[in-house]
């Protein structure tokens, strides 16, 4: 099913909880979280809000996973993303903050020049945390984490996600939110388990590794559901294999190429090709750590040789690449750049001259 599912790109950490509920992450010295209390007398008080960073991060996650139970409904599918995303920042942060609590300032310098002690500020909660695009830098050129690819995307990805739900709605079907959940929930229990387990006293370990236990199984149903979902797609998806892509919203592959360009898995269909394209060459160029402020999509998506649009990705495939169109579908094993400078890719195998069809006419239009 699909829902409208409304991110909040509001920084945490200044002071006041984001309305997901998130909370900045302790340090591992005794420095409180901003809204902790200590245990309640015995007198029968109402509950308080006691959360250490860890713990507090697989609250989020056991919710993560309760809203995408059986059939979830559009508020379901809101609220997984958003709750995905709080406790990811929560649990990354965690990790930066048991290598230094200064990590987790988005900066150092203007933290210092507030009133008060930097340490003081950053116990009270009155401070402002860093992105979650830092966050990840820093922990791998800080703290010297190797985190895979294809995680860090996801992670990136769900930032995206949040962002747009948070801020002008967003539609996505239960298929994707499930699939692109699977993918980082997979990613943040190794992490719990490689990076933060091993810093936490035994007494924390223990209330982690149950609570961890929880939301594997939980995770299990979920990767079940969907590995069921994708061996029933066999048969649709054989005879498309060479035209068969990953998909920008799901991540799974079933994209497939021609007119309509639509997932298989997730059912998002795209209102022409050219946009499919430019939304799968930007998902891959987070995949591939290949980013870079000088690249957009129009520069990485090129003009068909056989349907003249904006419509050209490169694929990969086993030990090679191949061109790939996902408007008409045909695909190019090589290609090269039209000699004319126009930026156009030619295939050699049809074109005699190297040169495509706009450059040709205007070279006949001098004679």
């Amino acid at each position: 099913m699909s829902g409208e599912i409304p991110d909040d790109n509001t920084p945490t950490g200044d002071g006041a909880t984001g309305p997901d509920g998130s909370q900045p992450v302790s340090d591992a010295h005794a420095i409180p979280v901003p809204g902790q209390r200590p245990a309640p007398d015995a007198g029968g008080s109402r509950p308080e809000v006691a959360f250490p960073p860890v713990l507090n991060g697989l609250d989020y996650l056991a919710s993560v996973v309760e809203h995408l139970s059986g059939q979830p409904t559009a508020r379901d599918l809101k609220y997984a993303v958003l709750h995905l995303q709080a406790g990811t920042e929560v649990l990354l942060k965690a990790r930066l903050q048991q290598e230094h609590w200064t990590l987790v300032l988005q900066d150092l310098g203007k933290e210092i020049r507030k009133k008060g002690t930097a340490r003081e500020n950053f116990a009270q909660g009155e401070f402002i945390s860093c992105g979650t695009a830092e966050t990840l830098e820093r922990l791998q050129d800080v703290v010297g984490l190797d985190l895979d690819t294809r995680h860090t995307a996801a992670v990136t990805k769900l930032g995206k996600t949040r962002n747009a739900l948070q801020h002008y709605g967003l539609t996505q079907s239960a298929h994707a939110v499930e699939a692109q959940a699977a993918t980082v929930l997979d990613f943040l229990l190794t992490f719990i388990h490689e990076h933060l387990l091993p810093h936490l006293a035994p007494a924390e370990q223990g209330q982690v590794e149950t609570a961890m236990e929880d939301v594997r199984q939980h995770l299990g149903a979920i990767t079940k559901l969907i590995d069921t979902r994708m061996n029933g797609l066999k048969e649709t998806l054989a005879p498309h294999e060479d035209i068969t892509v990953l998909c920008p919203d799901c991540g799974m592959r079933a994209l497939v190429a021609g007119e309509p360009v639509s997932c298989r898995f997730c059912y998002r269909t795209w209102p022409d090709a050219a946009s499919a394209a430019s939304d799968y060459v930007y998902s891959e160029m987070l995949r591939r750590e290949s980013l870079d402020p000088r690249d957009n999509e129009e520069r990485l998506v090129h003009h068909c040789p056989s349907c003249d649009v904006p419509t050209i990705v490169d694929v990969d495939r086993r030990e090679s690449t191949i061109y790939l169109c996902l408007g008409c579908g045909d695909t190019f094993d090589d290609l090269i750049w039209c000699k004319g400078g126009c930026g156009s890719l030619v295939d050699p195998k049809t074109c005699d001259i190297d040169y495509c069809s706009t450059c040709t006419d205007r070279l006949y239009a001098r004679f």
